[in-house]
């Protein structure tokens, strides 16, 4: 396998911070992912496929600070002194790395194609979703909005639900198992609520769960939210936004 710049793959400066490349990471393979590009010519896919392997290969050196010492240290003797930075009218060649025109279709440097993905990233695909990376990354989030509103809503109502049963109760046992059946019932709904918020992989499967459940309620109002919102958990945007699938 030939040399790669793992900086410009990412697209970081070379002193980039781990945050900033943890951002940068996530941002690359969110743009390359599968799922994006899942009704794009097969030349895109696998265009897309070999960007994705890049990007894990570059971060699986720069994440550990020990392989990226090392790495730095290669890279300062092949790029260092003579690293060329793009201009605002400038992107990287993703083959060579090199500085070329951002409507360039071949590469001056190494004569690889570069304009191909790009130009189905304008035109089919944006028909559906014609978003920058980081409104993409706004739109997950957006779609989720419904979800964490009618998780609020259901923890809240248990919280209350929690205090009404302790009150009503007659007796010791009914003090001690209506309130822990309520409890029960909320946390059902505040761990997934926890995981959206903090864009974490596994709320994804849990709040299909918790959302069946939900249906199971046998109301139609429920049936119906329910059904509405496992399409909103399920949409690719959202999917990516909590980091499923990566």
């Amino acid at each position: 396998m030939h040399w790669e710049d793992y900086y410009e793959i990412l697209g970081v400066d070379p002193d980039a911070s781990q945050e900033e490349i943890k951002k940068a990471y996530r941002d690359k393979t969110f743009i390359f992912h599968s799922d994006r590009l899942m009704e794009a010519p097969e030349s895109a896919q696998r265009r897309a496929e070999e960007e994705f392997k890049k990007a894990n290969r570059a971060y699986s050196v720069l994440k550990d600070p020990e392989k990226r010492n090392l790495y730095h240290l290669e890279w300062i003797n092949k790029k260092g002194k003579d690293f060329e930075r793009a201009t605002a009218n400038e992107i990287y060649c993703p083959e060579c790395g090199k500085p070329i025109n951002r409507e360039a279709v071949i590469c001056p440097h190494c004569g690889v194609q570069v304009r191909e993905l790009k130009v189905y990233a304008e035109t089919e695909y944006s028909e559906t979703y014609p978003l920058s990376p980081e409104e993409e990354l706004e739109e997950g989030r957006r779609q989720l909005g419904g979800i964490k509103i009618l998780f609020w809503y259901m923890v809240f109502s248990g919280a209350l639900g929690i205090i009404g049963a302790s009150v009503a109760a007659e007796g010791i046992a009914d003090a001690i198992g209506l309130p822990i059946t309520v409890a029960i019932f909320t946390a059902l709904f505040l761990i997934p609520l926890i995981g959206i918020i903090k864009r974490r992989r596994w709320s994804v499967p849990f709040t299909r769960a918790v959302l069946i459940f939900f249906m199971f309620f046998a109301i139609p109002i429920s049936i119906i939210i329910g059904v509405v919102l496992l399409k909103r958990i399920n949409h690719p945007l959202a999917k990516r936004y909590l980091n499923y699938g990566t």
